[in-house]
């Protein structure tokens, strides 16, 4: 398996970095690239820094540079739903981005001009491994996640995102990572662990959780690697 893996931060990658054996590292427009082995996949893991465009420009470079099979996105998330809780961990069933809007122009909410979709539907075998590999754990669900340039904090906002996309959990990178994946035909993962609750306290619920919360979504990734 060679695997592509893109983080927003540091703190959400690190540690699986620190796994991989036989490293060698590339930097391209300012991200690094991480090359190296863990069990039999080869992956290359990357930072890509927060938000959408920073998100898309890691993952044409890694697509073009080192053609992964997969692109997994893994990091945290804020939850918008009653039925995911801090620490749960959400496997994208599909990512939306909530903060396209061409409605005037007679387009649906959300909808990626060249993608000629609002879902990117996520890859079924990778989530059949990730959620096999979960073993029906009461903390790992699947969902809609959704993606916008702004951190979500306010009830308002997420009442938008699930009225309007039946979301579960909002992120600044996956809607946009797997946007270049479906127009490259590479299959794509999420994997978010919820670090707070998207309301008016998430500023401070998610650093608390920050940590804790990426070692969430790591642990299940490192089952299927």
């Amino acid at each position: 398996m060679v695997l592509g893996i893109i983080s927003a931060m540091n703190v959400e990658i690190d540690s699986l970095i620190a796994k991989m054996e036989n490293v060698k590292t590339e930097e391209i427009s300012g991200i690094k690239y991480f090359n190296g082995d863990i069990g039999k996949s080869k992956i290359t893991a990357a930072v890509c820094g927060i938000g959408k465009v920073n998100a898309a420009v890691c993952a044409q470079i890694l697509i073009m540079k080192y053609a992964p099979q997969y692109i997994i996105n893994i990091g945290v998330a804020g939850s918008i739903s009653s039925t995911v809780g801090i620490r749960d961990i959400v496997v994208a069933a599909s990512v939306v981005q909530h903060d396209i809007d061409n409605t005037p122009l007679g387009a649906p909410l959300g909808f990626i001009p060249k993608a000629e979709l609002v879902q990117i539907p996520c890859s079924k075998k990778l989530n059949q491994l990730l959620l096999s590999a979960a073993n029906n754990a009461d903390n790992v669900k699947t969902g809609i996640v959704a993606t916008g340039d702004r951190f979500i904090h306010s009830q308002r906002d997420i009442d938008f995102i699930t009225e309007n996309f039946k979301a579960v959990a909002v992120d600044e990178e996956s809607g946009s990572i797997g946007h270049v994946c479906y127009i490259n035909n590479v299959e794509f993962a999420a994997i978010r662990s919820i670090s707070d609750n998207s309301d008016e306290d998430s500023h401070i619920v998610m650093f608390k959780n920050l940590e804790k919360s990426a070692e969430t979504a790591i642990g299940l990734l490192m089952k299927i690697l």
